[in-house]
Order: structure tokens, then C-alpha cells, then sequence
């Protein structure tokens, strides 16, 4: 035979459970301190962080994309005929350009990019490596891929550019 047994733990002050709903400015009795509500905080600053993330990102990759480097890596694939031919017409540049651009403020810089290109017959990428004399931009090299094919083209150089030093 069993006897069931209706047993209350006693609870202290230390071991007191708090309500669900605690008020904003509510202050803890058993210890004396304020409830702090800590998330809505919290959550402010990360959707902050998170914009300004974003948006500086966005300038970032904006930069790239309309660079004068960048601007010269396309037009110098395009005068090429097979690149040409596997692009089409009016040719566009991605969203997304990767790589750095470094100009020294003195007429030189060089720049190492990956731009992906659309035209109306396909797409790739370009990769370009590229150094600036003077104001002037000159690739040093620049490779086509299409994303049809795993075959890279290289666009040759200009035969008169300078060479940096």
C-alpha cells in the first residue's frame, strides 16, 4: 500500500521564482536591484551595426564597380574579338567586383580586380591585373573566362604602354 504525499518545498527569498511580467522599472525585491531589460537595446544597436554593415559595403563595391581601372579592363576585352564575340552586345558590368584598388595620389597605382561582364550572347569574368603611370591606366595582364566554357582567354597588352618601374 502507498501513501501519496502532497509536499511544498519552502521558498526562500533567495530561491523565489520571478513573475512572467515584470514591470520596465520593476525592482527585484529579494535582492534590491533593478530588472533590467536588456534585449530591446541590444537589438537596436545590432540592426544599427547591421546597416551601417550594409551600407558601407555597398559604397565599397559601388567604388569598385565604377573605377576608372575597372572601366579600362572592359574596354580593353572588348576591343579583343573573341571576347567580344562571346559577350555580344551592350555589355554590362555585375554588381559584384572583387578585388583592391590602390592609387598612390601621385599619378601611379596599380589594381588587381575580378569583374563579372554580361552581354546579350553570354557571360564571364575578368580577371585583371592593371598599373597606373601618369593618370593612365595599363593592364598588365588581363584574362577571360566565360562561364560557358573553362577555357580562359588572354587579351594581349597594348603595345605601347609603359612599363612600371
Amino acid at each position: 500500500m502507498s501513501v501519496l504525499v502532497n509536499v511544498q518545498p519552502t521558498m526562500t527569498a533567495r530561491h523565489r521564482i520571478a513573475p512572467k511580467h515584470v514591470a520596465a522599472n520593476a525592482v527585484d525585491k529579494a535582492y534590491g536591484r533593478p530588472v533590467v531589460k536588456l534585449w530591446v537595446p541590444l537589438m537596436i544597436l545590432l540592426f544599427v551595426s547591421a546597416g551601417v554593415g550594409a551600407g558601407y559595403g555597398f559604397v565599397m563595391f559601388a567604388n569598385l564597380r565604377n573605377s576608372v581601372a575597372t572601366q579600362h579592363a572592359v574596354n580593353l576585352a572588348l576591343a579583343n574579338k573573341v571576347v567580344s564575340q562571346d559577350l555580344g552586345q551592350s555589355v554590362q558590368v555585375g554588381y559584384f567586383v572583387g578585388g583592391n584598388i590602390y592609387d598612390h595620389m601621385d599619378g601611379t597605382g596599380n589594381a588587381d580586380l575580378t569583374i563579372e561582364v554580361k552581354g546579350s550572347n553570354g557571360s564571364g569574368t575578368l580577371y585583371a591585373s592593371e598599373y597606373e603611370i601618369n593618370g593612365n591606366w595599363y593592364a598588365e595582364k588581363l584574362t577571360f573566362r566565360p562561364d560557358q566554357d573553362l577555357e580562359m582567354i588572354q587579351v594581349p597588352e597594348l603595345p605601347n604602354a609603359p612599363k612600371p618601374q
